[in-house]
């Protein structure tokens, strides 16, 4: 799995407006920024999109606080070696999540598509089309088909999402090729869990080595073989049953033989009794069928007498049809000058009636313009006064607008007489305040004249203090004079304002409807005085159109009192033209009914000689129902004889092929023993202890030589780990294990003495290892690797030496995303992701 674009929508610290992240063509890119902000979402978001709540649960928690929903759309490349190089197709894999409303748990959904562009490689060079390997009819991107598979195709993908989320979702793991355990243990070096695979127990560490290896295709196989093994016991046991069932049928043979030549000889006597009854019964049903064809004849010619009955009746009906429809032509025929003169006349005031016709439709237009014109004519003195009306109302509201001037004006002069009181109250303030001060400054004692600075005496400061307290209280009540003054000033000043607002603005309003009004009724004055001239024309054009509405009626109702003579001709018409045939078809009905008469006749003398002869049935009938039991029973006992002898005979022959069968199942089961034996031998070979060990035997020394690659780089050679897959019980057996023992300058010991920066090179150095054997096994350069944590351990020294070996492993990966928040680090890196949190949640810019 490549990662080439990734778009989220409130996921974690994410929001809304979040730009898309570009990958296509990144080969090594870390994602910097401080802590919190954001890093470890994007990659969460990745592995959230691909295998869903495996990465977090409760789902609901990687929702951003407050929004409802969130959304993750990955594109990626997946697929196999080919050429020698990495190549795959494109997949987008949609993943939503909703939160559940009122206690009800959250809804996902899931949606997997193909690139309909075909096959893509990393230089965004392209294939086959996806659509054409499908099957499908591949249209232009944005269409909207479906292919022939009936995968529903839009915007230039084609949909391969399963019926439901569960195998959509074991879809995108297989297109992987990996679940999130494995991924977590491999591929990706979560933060706070790079230590995944080497904490683990001995026995975990091997169940995730056998993921990495795709072992589990071994247990499949090894339960393939023992299915194979429990089928073959069962088809065993089927068959000795079956053999042992033709066993005791085989027991029954000699008896069968005996019995057969006995049943031939009674179902020889069988036939000849057999033989004796049939030719009797033959004879009396001979006879109960010539009497029964005289008994049928005669109920036919009862019949047929009374269809001649009924045929005679509808005769009689048609005769005095043609009779009544001559008397009612004859009638029309004496009436022939009346009809023809007034269909003439009728004729005639249809054409008329055609001709004024064609004036209506003017003449209405015409009237329509004298209504409307004789309206304006009547109209005008109520116009004229409405507009004398008008313009009074105009008069009137000018007269208003001067009493709204005169109210202004007395406003002005109440505002400028407040805005003196306050000024002046403002000024009594100040001197009163500094006649205060002075006061106060001739209470303290050794007072000096304000004027010439001299000592004042006792009688001195007396006589000025008494000069002030007079200058005070006549400021004083100057103020409250002023206060009484503006008490009645100002609620006089809201008064008129308040009036004045109201009073201007309905003057105002109304001057604007009143002078609208006017300047139509103007309008409307004008054309009325015109329409006199225009009356008189329209009159002239109505009397020379030369249409008048009562003759146009008197004709209409005319042709509706003549309206029946159009159907009276018609009939007069069809009279003169069908009367010889009808005089003749009365002729011919004549004879009809002399000839049925003489038919009825005659049938009935050879109904009463049918009856006669008809009349020995029932004893006939007897005799032969007497024969048919006694052929019915000799039937019964032939039929018996010969279903006895052909059960013998079948018997006898399924006794020669149940012997060959037994001898078939004999060695049916040789030959599912073997198979048996088989299957049992292939399920050890490909259990735990076979082909699986083999594999893990072979692929140790693998990732020993990649972890101690990597980590010797790290350390300077200073360190090396070996990976022990059995060890001794105390009994002495050995027993399947995977131990981590590391080499260093004091020894080999176990890997959980070490901690800190050394604990994380190895858990570096052996989860890539694992990455890297995970690429050979799959046959292509592993896609990605995912580092989220570490390098806060590790020295100066130690950190670069990190940087060189990812450096150093970019080649084996197709793209390697480094998380880091030391600036010093994420400077050695060609792309960076810088993350950055706002008030409107997370972003990141590339660099």
């Amino acid at each position: 799995m490549i990662p080439l674009k990734l778009t989220l929508e409130n996921f974690k610290c994410y929001r809304t407006d979040v730009p898309a992240l570009h990958l296509e063509g990144v080969r090594i890119a870390c994602l910097c920024g401080a802590n919190g902000h954001g890093k470890s979402s994007l990659l969460d978001a990745m592995t959230w999109a691909l295998w869903g709540d495996d990465v977090h649960r409760p789902q609901e928690e990687l929702v951003h606080i407050g929004q409802q929903e969130m959304r993750v759309e990955l594109e990626f490349i997946a697929g196999e070696k080919s050429g020698g190089a990495a190549a795959g197709q494109r997949y987008r894999v949609l993943r939503r999540f909703s939160r559940g409303r009122l206690g009800r748990t959250g809804q996902t959904d899931l949606q997997l598509h193909v690139a309909m562009d075909g096959q893509t490689d990393r230089n965004g060079h392209t294939g086959i089309r996806a659509g054409r390997q499908a099957g499908g009819e591949g249209g232009p991107s944005g269409a909207s088909l479906k292919d022939k598979g009936g995968q529903e195709v839009s915007e230039g993908w084609r949909s391969l999402s399963g019926s439901s989320i569960r195998e959509t979702q074991a879809a995108i793991t297989k297109l992987v090729g990996m679940d999130y355990a494995t991924f977590v243990n491999s591929a990706f070096l979560l933060q706070g869990r790079a230590d995944a695979f080497t904490t683990r127990t001995p026995a975990e560490r091997q169940r995730v080595l056998s993921k990495v290896l795709d072992l589990e295709r071994y247990d499949r196989l090894q339960e393939r073989a023992k299915e194979k093994a429990r089928e073959r016991a069962l088809r065993m046991g089927s068959v000795q049953g079956q053999a042992q069932a033709w066993a005791g049928q085989l027991a029954q043979r000699p008896q069968h033989a005996a019995e057969l030549p006995m049943v031939e000889a009674a179902l020889g006597e069988a036939d000849v009794a057999l033989v004796r009854v049939e030719q009797e019964v033959a004879a009396l049903r001979e006879r109960a069928t010539a009497l029964r064809e005289r008994r049928r004849e005669l109920e036919e010619l009862e019949r047929g007498q009374q269809s001649a009955q009924e045929e005679l009746r509808q005769v009689q009906q048609q005769q005095a049809q043609h009779e009544r429809r001559i008397q009612a032509w004859e009638a029309l025929a004496a009436r022939e000058a009346q009809i023809t003169s007034e269909h003439a006349r009728l004729a005639e005031l249809r054409q008329r009636d055609e001709g004024l016709n064609r004036l209506v439709e003017p003449y209405g237009r015409m009237a329509e313009r004298r209504r409307t014109v004789q309206q304006r004519v009547q109209a005008l003195p109520r116009l004229e006064s409405d507009l004398a009306a008008a313009q009074r109302e105009l008069a009137t509201l000018a007269e208003r607008e001067a009493a709204l001037a005169a109210r202004r004006t007395e406003l002005q002069t109440l505002d400028l007489e407040s805005q003196t009181l306050h000024t002046s109250n403002e000024r009594l303030l100040r001197e009163m305040q500094e006649l205060r001060k002075k006061v106060d400054m001739l209470a303290q004692g050794d007072a000096r004249c304000p004027l010439c600075g001299t000592e004042l005496g006792v009688d001195g400061r007396r006589h000025i203090e008494q000069e002030y307290e007079a200058q005070g209280r006549a400021m004083a009540m100057e103020h409250r004079e002023n206060q009484a003054r503006l008490r009645l000033v100002e609620p006089r000043q809201r008064e008129i304002s308040t009036w004045l607002a109201g009073e201007e603005r309905e003057v105002a309003d109304r001057r604007r409807v009143v002078l609208a009004r006017a300047g139509s009724l103007s309008q409307q004055v004008e054309d009325a005085r015109k329409a006199p001239p225009e009356l008189a024309q329209v009159e002239s054009e109505l009397v020379s159109l030369g249409y008048e509405p009562a003759a146009h009626q008197q004709v209409r109702e005319a042709m509706l009192g003549l309206a029946k003579v159009e159907e009276e001709h018609r009939l007069l018409t069809e009279a003169k033209a069908g009367l010889p045939e009808e005089r003749e078809a009365l002729a011919r009905v004549a004879g009809m009914m002399a000839r049925r008469q003489q038919a009825l006749a005659q049938g009935e003398e050879r109904r009463t000689l049918l009856r006669q002869e008809a009349a020995s049935l029932p004893s006939v009938e007897g005799r032969v129902r007497e024969a048919e039991g006694r052929h019915a029973g000799a039937q019964a006992g032939h039929r018996q004889l010969l279903e006895r002898k052909g059960f013998l005979e079948e018997r006898l022959r399924e006794y020669g092929e149940l012997e060959r069968r037994n001898a078939q199942a004999e060695a049916q089961l040789a030959t599912l023993g073997q198979e048996r034996q088989m299957y049992d031998d292939l399920s050890a070979a490909f259990g735990r202890t076979g082909v699986q060990a083999l594999i893990i035997e072979a692929a140790i020394p693998q990732l020993e030589a990649y972890a101690n690659e990597l980590l010797g780089r790290m350390t300077d050679n200073t360190m090396h780990l070996r990976l022990d897959t059995q060890r001794e019980t105390q009994r002495g057996a050995a027993v399947e294990t995977l131990e981590v023992r590391v080499a260093d300058p004091l020894g080999t010991r176990s890997y959980d003495t070490f901690s800190g920066g050394e604990a994380f090179r190895i858990n570096l150095a052996l989860r890539i290892g694992l990455s890297r054997l995970l690429a050979y096994r799959a046959g292509a350069p592993l896609p990605t690797l995912f580092i989220d944590e570490g390098f806060g351990t590790q020295d100066a020294a130690g950190r670069e030496r990190i940087l060189d070996v990812i450096q150093s492993i970019a080649d084996d990966f197709e793209c390697i995303l480094v998380i880091t928040h030391m600036d010093e680090v994420k400077d050695a890196f060609p792309v960076r992701i810088e993350v950055q949190k706002t008030e409107a949640g997370s972003t990141f810019v590339m660099v």
